[in-house]
């Protein structure tokens, strides 16, 4: 049957969301989040967005993504990253990974046109849907096996539930630590920005901070600090409300910590101050993704969800 393909459009939202939440049941959205992962992108191409049409109705979508140059246009891009484009999603209404396939071989070819030499599922440091394939999916796994991707490394998302939170002895024993030491956890103040600015020149995460982070920065999120003598040492946020609909749950990070103050303690000081927050603001559980998993476990988070990473050379 005759496969018709076109470049996505704002037009087509309403069916492949539908069609997104009858086949990645694990990863409900609506429109609104998908359109801003997808169109607010600042690397987006239209070349990059392909639909699949079969008898008048949506059937395939496959989105990529890749970045001009090495910081790309969101200013997010690290050299590692040069060679490298991203398959946002990939995925089909049953019967149809035919439709899918098509649609995919034109996306590598785009790909490998912007003279990429490998692409990614998963691990895209822009607007992502998530990092890597729920190992859930089976048949969406054996899809980019059968493309020829390799998997090459694994993500996972935690969770800690805060109803009956209490920090751990290895926390308070941390905190007394790094106090002895005259290192203090406090909520962040404007006036330690040019501070913080240092500690962002150190860690060089632009997918953390990219250009004009600074700007107005500490009027949304609720970021924590810990300084010693008013220099950051380190940093995270929190918050209340996970973006997910119906999540019921807050999310933490990033989190991160000057290179030459690391395994002091810092950082499960910093989780610890922002889960008491959320505790008290009543928020019965917290999530984090695409975390440092032994850092979480360390701090009795629980896995609740694995992705596979996959990697092919073109």
């Amino acid at each position: 049957m005759q496969v018709h393909i076109k470049f996505l459009e704002p037009s087509d939202l309403r069916e492949i969301v539908r069609g997104w939440n009858v086949v990645l049941i694990n990863d409900k959205l609506d429109e609104k989040k998908f359109s801003r992962i997808v169109f607010e992108d600042p690397n987006y191409e239209k070349e990059g967005n392909l639909v699949g049409i079969q008898e008048n109705r949506f059937v395939s979508y496959v989105g990529a993504v890749v970045r001009e140059g090495i910081k790309g246009k969101d200013g997010k891009g690290l050299p590692k990253h040069k060679d490298i484009g991203y398959i946002k999603c990939s995925f089909s209404l049953e019967n149809y990974q035919d439709t899918e396939q098509q649609l995919f071989h034109q996306v590598l070819k785009y790909i490998k046109n912007k003279k990429k030499k490998r692409v990614m599922v998963g691990e895209y440091t822009g607007e992502y849907f998530f990092p890597g394939i729920d190992e859930r999916y089976v048949n969406e796994l054996n899809f980019y096996r059968d493309q020829g991707f390799q998997e090459i490394d694994t993500n996972e998302d935690l969770v800690l539930d805060l109803k009956d939170y209490e920090p751990t002895e290895y926390q308070i024993g941390k905190l007394k630590h790094i106090g002895s030491l005259g290192i203090k956890i406090i909520p962040y103040d404007p006036k330690y920005l040019d501070s913080l600015r240092f500690l962002v020149k150190d860690l060089n995460y632009p997918h953390w901070f990219p250009k004009g982070w600074d700007i107005n920065y500490g009027k949304k999120g609720n970021p924590i600090i810990a300084i010693l003598n008013d220099q950051v040492l380190g940093w995270a946020e929190f918050y209340p409300t996970y973006y997910v609909p119906d999540s019921n749950m807050g999310s933490f990070g990033p989190i991160a910590v000057l290179k030459k103050f690391r395994k002091k303690g810092i950082g499960s000081c910093l989780l610890m101050e922002a889960l008491l927050q959320m505790k008290k603001r009543k928020v019965p559980k917290v999530y984090a993704g695409w975390a440092e998993t032994p850092f979480y476990l360390k701090n009795r988070w629980k896995i609740v969800r694995k992705y596979i990473v996959f990697e092919k050379q073109l």
